[in-house]
């Protein structure tokens, strides 16, 4: 037998009406209780047995008394922005290194230049590399063109610095190495196509 009070949950004797110790909870045998000696034997699911602490980012409803978010009046303000001053709400929050800022305020930033540091967007150096390298071996007049800007795009990959996404050195390696080798192999391509014009 169980009975809530708020937000606790007991299990208690169905006697004496005390609580069970959770010892004598999801055993495969009978348990006495403790204050009237009752044999019981109390299933019960495992949830039950761990405190659950609200989780503080989920949005709670504003009591009396309490601010609101600027943006969602029914939402309890947790913060408050640090550039402009308005109440925020778990979900309007915007925790920018250790900072609180709503999303007004993070978008004039960003718009202003004053955002150095946010990446939203990166050219992958290495994947244009890799095609000016690949793409064309189909067709070999255009070597001697590509293959040097291939492998400037490859040496450029290399000397990034890292980024979000992962990135190996190696393979930028590689497509340097190989857009010399279809320079110099497109050099002379043209050499032979030259001489058979002569």
């Amino acid at each position: 037998m169980t009975e809530t009070t708020g937000t606790n949950t007991r299990v208690i004797c169905p006697k004496c009406r005390q609580e069970l110790p959770w010892f004598a909870l999801n055993t495969d045998t009978m348990s006495l209780c403790t204050q009237c000696g009752s044999a019981i034997r109390a299933c019960v699911f495992p949830a039950l047995l761990h405190t659950h602490q609200p989780d503080p980012d989920l949005p709670v409803p504003v009591a009396e008394g309490d601010a609101s978010c600027f943006h969602h009046a029914g939402r309890k303000a947790v913060a408050a922005c640090e550039e402009c001053g308005r109440f925020l709400c778990a979900l309007c929050r915007i925790n920018r290194m250790g900072r609180n800022v709503c999303a007004a305020c993070l978008s004039r930033q960003k718009h202003d230049g004053a955002l150095p540091n946010l990446t939203t967007e990166r050219i992958l150096y290495q994947q244009i590399a890799w095609t000016l390298t690949l793409l064309p071996l189909l067709v070999f007049p255009f070597l001697a063109i590509t293959a040097p800007i291939a492998f400037g795009y490859a040496i450029h990959a290399i000397r990034q610095p890292p980024g979000i996404l992962p990135q190996r050195r190696w393979p930028m390696i590689l497509a340097a190495l190989l857009a010399l080798a279809e320079f110099a192999l497109g050099l002379w391509i043209i050499h032979l196509m030259l001489d058979d014009m002569a």
